[in-house]
């Protein structure tokens, strides 16, 4: 059965006025930044529910990197979704601070809520158009070969979750390169996001992590 509104409510991620706070790491531990993500919800109908995830960055400094950053998240058909086409708010602020002409599209990231162990789930390929000084370049990314690992119960510091973890591969090709990273995230559906993630060199290593450290206004 479809979720209904009132089902999408139980993330946290569909709960208006929620603010949630992820912390990037360097493989040393060493904290790169962070953002801070403002839940606003709204286009609620009878049969789905979306809403505006307004995030701010900061870097390892503390100093502000950009703000009101929306990202679009909807629940429908049991199964939450991720607009990558919102990622045009991000360029766009790229674009004032840097003179670019950005352009977005791609396929929504999607995590059903009848999610399993052994599943694998959809991709979700987009492309970035970038244009500066008339010269323009395209970029092809597939967040692929997402396969649900396990269900494991994970501590962060904004608490205990049960989780589903998830790995994948950021598969990216341009006209003069590509590339695979490899990537490791911990979903947490009463969240509606993860709550983790790992980051690894092609030699296994770790290269980054980021992790829920905040979550106020439940």
């Amino acid at each position: 059965m479809p979720l209904s509104a009132q089902d999408c409510d139980q993330y946290f991620a569909f709960r208006d006025g929620i603010t949630m706070e992820m912390t990037n790491y360097d493989a040393k531990d060493k904290v790169e930044g962070k953002s801070i993500m403002q839940v606003n919800s709204d286009n609620t109908t009878s049969q789905n529910a979306a809403s505006t995830l307004s995030i701010s960055y900061y870097d390892k400094k503390g100093e502000k990197l950009f703000e009101n950053l929306d990202i679009q998240l909807v629940c429908k058909d049991r199964t939450l979704s991720i607009d990558r086409a919102s990622f045009n708010n991000l360029f766009n602020t790229m674009k004032e601070v840097e003179g670019m002409e950005v352009d977005v599209h791609g396929e929504f990231l999607e995590y059903p809520a009848d999610m399993k162990v052994g599943d694998e789930l959809t991709e979700a390929p987009y492309t970035v158009t970038t244009g500066m000084s008339g010269i323009n370049m395209t970029v092809n990314t597939t967040i692929g070969n997402r396969k649900v690992l396990s269900e494991e119960s994970v501590t962060v510091p904004a608490g205990t979750y049960q989780c589903y973890k998830i790995s994948y591969d950021l598969i990216t090709k341009n006209n003069f390169m590509n590339t695979t990273m490899s990537y490791e995230e911990w979903y947490a559906p009463e969240v509606g996001m993860p709550v983790k993630s790992i980051s690894y060199k092609n030699n296994g290593k770790i290269a980054s992590k980021s992790v829920l450290t905040k979550l106020t206004g439940i």
